[in-house]
């Protein structure tokens, strides 16, 4: 059984025959994100795109984007990163840029079908602006 957090923690194993039957030498130590700061990191991160979301929301495009470029700092190659930034870019008429930034999240593999598609009607978009 995988420990806290998110499963991330030290998976401990067990005999299925006796549960309360714990063995040791079959035990995973937690992934070092746990350790190295890389999950405060990626916390913080999330933090910031939702800022930057609301920033968006609010119409100020160019703090989106400096929370994006942060969010990216801490947490390198997450595609939401990308995808923020191509709508701040978007919002800023920097379409070539929005461009390759949508283009970017696509090639970081979005999570969920319905993101995927639609940073791809973004991309769209932007392609099609002059």
């Amino acid at each position: 059984a995988a420990k806290p957090p998110h499963q991330l923690g030290e998976f401990v194993a067990f005999d299925v025959a006796d549960f309360e039957r714990q063995l040791p030498e079959h035990t995973l130590p937690a992934d070092p994100i746990v350790t190295d700061g890389g999950l405060d990191e990626a916390r913080q991160a999330g933090t910031l795109l939702v800022e930057a979301n609301e920033a968006l929301d609010a119409g100020n495009a160019t703090r989106a984007l400096e929370l994006a470029d942060k969010a990216e700092s801490l947490n390198p190659g997450f595609y939401r990163n990308a995808m923020l930034k191509g709508r701040a870019l978007s919002a800023l008429d920097r379409t070539k840029e929005a461009a390759s930034s949508f283009r970017e999240a696509l090639d970081r593999h979005p999570a969920f079908r319905a993101e995927r598609d639609e940073i791809e009607s973004w991309l769209k978009e932007t392609e099609a602006s002059p």
